[in-house]
């Protein structure tokens, strides 16, 4: 108790309690060593009722208690030997990333590294080629009898989570060999949004001559694709605005390489930046003081057993997701979400046009959302049937697989597990196969 005081620096309301001189003593006496003495004194409570209690419900009781505290011990007993598996490392999200004034960032070309994750269990070793993809080499010109499909995303294409035969397009690949010489090039890059995507295949992706390019969207594009710099991120990344005639602009060129407040939003409309910034100051705020409630919940989430007990009933599903997303406005105006999907939209359309460009067939895959929500029809989907652009989805399929040894997602995390990956490589397959593209 004496420790957490000092380090709450709660002394002098301590002492202040103690002389009588504070004008609000309960306020302060709740407040003292970041509520210790409030949790001591429902401790001290807990003890007294247990004292009052009869002599056959105190044994019940110290049965109870000494069998939880055994399936403690043997919870962080197993937990130890899974953190020598799979050890605590500091992964930064820019983890082999490098500069570029055309996109913002890339991977590093020729890099190679190790991605471990005690929490979601997995350890992926990670090689990029030289031209700064997650992938084999290929050349820019295409073999002769060879088809290629281009695909182009984020973290969920890239899958940086599993190991490289476990990816999306490895899996992909395997399927197509029985139909001839497939080539699926794998182009996602962590953290890219649509523009970025768009950027790439303009300027490289088209340079590998493609017969098929798959687009995969994931629910926070449109927000990427408003935005220049992301809080706390290395690097931020060219955007496009529309002019009077509604025309994309391109702006940010080359892309920024250092920014005044690293720790803050910045996107393409003033407004939206102020929007954001304020959501992220008063969760910043909000996690510098913390309730009671917050408080209690975080010492038992240092009991093994509670935290596993929550984790089987699925309390902890995208936890991080959850957190993460507490730094966003609750209740973003409706010409916010319009405006962003105006962006995203006219950036669809420059992609299907390119593709049709350069006589590619041209497919935009919607990765489910981790949210619930059941929608007839997604506004990605709207905007594809409006702009006549091939559209896809999974999301019905994903949602009512049930097979609880093979999940789909990883329990901590968002991202796709092998078992994701295979699942959604054979449904791009069956589609492929239904258009008559393969």
């Amino acid at each position: 108790m004496i420790t957490a005081l000092y380090h709450k620096q709660s002394l002098p309301f301590l002492n202040g309690i103690l002389s009588g001189r504070n004008v609000h003593p309960l306020e302060h006496y709740l407040q003292v060593g970041g509520y210790t003495m409030v949790k001591i004194s429902i401790l001290a409570g807990l003890l007294i009722f247990f004292c009052l209690l009869p002599v056959n419900w105190k044994l019940s009781c110290f049965i109870i208690f000494l069998l939880l505290s055994l399936l403690e011990m043997g919870i962080r007993i197993r937990d130890w030997r899974e953190r020598i598996q799979y050890p605590k490392i500091d992964i930064p999200e820019n983890i082999g990333w490098e500069y570029d004034s055309p996109l913002g960032w890339k991977m590093e070309e020729n890099a190679e590294f190790t991605l471990v994750s005690y929490v979601n269990h997995f350890w992926a070793n990670i090689r990029v080629n030289s031209k700064g993809l997650r992938d084999e080499e290929y050349a820019y010109e295409k073999p002769q009898g060879a088809e290629r499909i281009l695909l182009l995303g984020d973290s969920m294409i890239v899958g940086m989570e599993v190991s490289k035969e476990n990816v999306i397009d490895a899996q992909l690949e395997r399927k197509l060999a029985q139909h001839g010489n497939y080539q699926v090039i794998n182009a996602g890059v962590r953290g890219y949004a649509t523009d970025q995507s768009y950027l790439f295949l303009k300027e490289e992706g088209i340079r590998y001559h493609p017969d098929i390019i798959v687009y995969a969207f994931v629910e926070n594009d449109p927000l990427g694709n408003v935005t220049v710099h992301r809080p706390n991120r290395r690097f931020g990344k060219p955007h496009f605005i529309l002019d009077d005639a509604d025309e994309l602009l391109l702006e940010g060129m080359p892309a920024p390489q250092r920014f005044k407040k690293v720790n803050l939003w910045e996107m393409s409309d003033p407004r939206i930046e102020n929007l954001y910034n304020d959501a992220l100051m008063r969760y910043l705020n909000y996690r510098k003081k913390p309730t009671l409630i917050d408080s209690i919940m975080g010492d038992f989430l240092r009991l093994k057993i509670f935290e596993w007990i929550l984790m089987r009933l699925g309390y902890f599903k995208y936890t991080d997701l959850e957190i993460y997303h507490k730094e966003f406005p609750e209740n973003i105006p409706v010409w916010v979400t319009d405006y962003e999907w105006e962006i995203t939209g006219a950036i669809l359309q420059k992609m299907s046009e390119l593709a049709n460009a350069i006589g590619a067939k041209f497919l935009v895959f919607e990765v489910p959302s981790v949210s619930d929500e059941e929608r007839d029809e997604s506004r990605l989907q709207t905007i594809c049937k409006k702009w006549k652009i091939p559209y896809f989805n999974m999301n019905q399929k994903f949602k009512s697989y049930r097979n609880i040894f093979r999940p789909l997602r990883f329990i901590y995390d968002a991202h796709w597990t092998k078992w994701g990956h295979q699942f959604a490589a054979n449904e791009l397959y069956q589609e492929l196969r239904r258009r008559g593209w393969v």
